[in-house]
């Protein structure tokens, strides 16, 4: 999506609850077979989540603001979705083997438990405190950043770090 705002979302949401109608409908060629039709909502799966993380990740980025209508419609989008892809998984472990192996039914499995963590642990997203994740540094503030650092003092050679764990990655690092 082009923008991350209610309306682009709705459209969005609605044009997945399209395709699974359609889907199980057995419309078009997409979902003629039961592993089309699982590949098919692996598929929208990914959609999805690739959809609430880009989100997610822009809110993060202060590229937008945060708008809880917008995350409302996600996470029922992605309700909907998980309900929907469970009955489908649900399915295809009943026919698996029958006839023959479902290639997708794995993926389905794992999209499913993806989804269900997503909304399990579910934190509306922030803007970052600091604003380096938001700003793109120029050429000459990277280069007085470098310049900055050079002109530090040296660490003592005898210098170690007192935390064990940082201590043994000094060691390792020195070792190399």
């Amino acid at each position: 999506m082009a923008t991350l705002d209610l309306t682009a979302v709705r459209r969005f949401t609605d044009d997945l609850d399209d395709r699974l109608r359609r889907c199980d409908n057995g419309e078009g060629m997409y979902c003629s077979t039961l592993d089309a039709s699982i590949k098919y909502y692996v598929d929208l799966c990914g959609s999805l989540t690739t959809c609430v993380h880009g989100w997610a990740r822009a809110v993060f980025a202060s590229q937008i603001g945060f708008d809880p209508e917008v995350e409302a419609v996600l996470k029922q989008a992605a309700q909907h979705l998980l309900h929907r892809a469970k009955e489908k998984a649900a399915l295809g472990r009943t026919m698996n083997g029958q006839c023959f192996e479902l290639q997708g039914l794995p993926a389905l499995h794992y999209c499913v438990a993806d989804l269900d963590y997503l909304l399990d642990n579910w934190v509306s997203p922030r803007p970052a405190v600091s604003p380096a994740p938001r700003v793109k540094l120029t050429d000459a503030a990277a280069q007085q950043v470098v310049e900055g650092l050079d002109k530090l003092p040296a660490l003592p050679a005898d210098w170690r770090p007192s935390q064990p764990a940082q201590l043994a990655l000094f060691q390792s690092h020195r070792a190399k």
